[in-house]
This record gives structure tokens, sequence and C-alpha cells, in this order.
């Protein structure tokens, strides 16, 4: 299988995988010297990157250890192997204070010494990757049949309609 990546932007970063890793890392791509995402919203970041992702698969967007670590989350979709636009990142900053991702260059920021910068903001290095995509098969032959509600319950199941934690698990 071979993925094709394009630059969209010539400063992105082609997303980089270790031979046995599952992911590959995804790095931001933005003209700004920063990008702040304020508690509880979500932006879209831009990577500067294109695919052609082979039919039949499509790259599912997840934490890295450390942006998840750090309350930043994926927010939405999936690559499909049909797009070819501008991958954007939907990051969800779920901290009470705002995330800072910022170029390395920028710092220290408008003055502002390392301790207060740590007080005031998630600070998240421009340079890292932001989120990792792993690459998943494409289910294309599923057939799919409406049922009746009763009919459902009467096929048997381990679980039934157990909730969240019913399995003991």
């Amino acid at each position: 299988m071979e993925i094709k990546f394009a630059k969209v932007r010539k400063t992105a970063v082609i997303p980089t995988k270790e031979k046995y890793n599952a992911g590959f890392d995804i790095y931001p791509c933005f003209d700004e010297p920063y990008i702040i995402i304020e508690p509880q919203t979500t932006v879209l970041v831009p990577t500067g990157i294109a695919s052609v992702i082979p039919e039949n698969f499509y790259m599912q967007i997840q934490e890295r250890g450390s942006s998840g670590s750090k309350g930043i989350k994926y927010s939405a979709g999936v690559i499909d192997s049909s797009y070819r636009g501008e991958w954007f990142l939907a990051t969800t900053n779920t901290n009470a204070k705002p995330v800072l991702i910022i170029k390395k260059e920028y710092l220290p920021f408008e003055g502002i010494s390392k301790e207060l910068l740590e007080a005031a903001y998630i600070i998240y290095p421009y340079e890292k990757a932001l989120f990792q995509a792993v690459v998943h098969n494409v289910h294309n032959e599923i057939n799919t049949c409406e049922i009746s509600f009763e009919e459902l319950k009467n096929i048997s199941s381990e679980r039934n309609d157990g909730k969240l934690g019913s399995s003991g698990k």
C-alpha cells in the first residue's frame, strides 16, 4: 500500500511514521506566530498537507499521548480516500486555561516570563506533532436492513440491553 502526501503550504511537514508504530504523526502548519484555543472551544488547525489514500482505506485521526495528556482532544471526522483537500485538525481545548500552540522562535511570548506564561496557558510546541492518523480498512460490502425493535430484542446476545459498565469488565 502507498499513501501519497503533498504539501499545500511550503512549510508543511509530511506525516511521519516509525515502522512499528500504528499512527502517522500529523503536524500543525500555519503562518501566524501562534494559535490560541480558548477553553472549551474547538479550532480547525491547518496541517498544510493533502493526501491520496488508496481506495478501501481511510485515516482515523486521534490524539497522541503528548496532546491528550494536555487536555487537547481531536473532535471530528476521518480522512476519506476520496478527499483531496488540505487536512484540518478539529482541535478542542478541554482545559480551564487557553492552549497556546506557538512557534519556538516566538518564545518568550510577548515579553512574558516562562513561569507566567505557563501559569496562564497550556503551551504546546508548534514543531511537535499534534495528532496521529491511523490507517483503517473501509468495509464496503456491508448490508443493512430495518427490523422492528421487538424483533431486535428477541435476537440474543451476551449483553442484551446492558448499559455502560454492565459487562463488569
